[in-house]
């Protein structure tokens, strides 16, 4: 199977062996304290917050996109495109 190199990064999940240093085909490979894969951000300490706070922002774009996309802004029309848009998000 081959890799690439530019793409694979290492992420430490304890303390033990946090100076390790990891090659592969002569390159060293880049340390990273979070990283998304999935469409789930993945943090070191593996704590949630990362990933809670991408989807929040994400679905707040997503809220200020109807709001000044859409004229019609009866209470139906805003719950069914909440629905559509931004819902399956969170």
């Amino acid at each position: 199977m081959k890799f690439n190199v530019d793409k694979c990064k290492i992420m430490h999940i304890s303390n033990n062996n946090q100076y390790t240093k990891y090659t592969m085909n002569g390159s060293e490979l880049s340390k990273v304290s979070h990283k998304k894969d999935l469409g789930i951000s993945i943090s070191n300490d593996l704590k949630p917050s990362k990933h809670c706070s991408d989807v929040v922002k994400k679905a707040n774009k997503l809220v200020g996109f109807i709001g000044r996309t859409f004229e019609h802004k009866s209470e139906k029309v805003i719950l069914m495109l909440f629905k559509i848009f931004v819902r399956h998000h969170l």
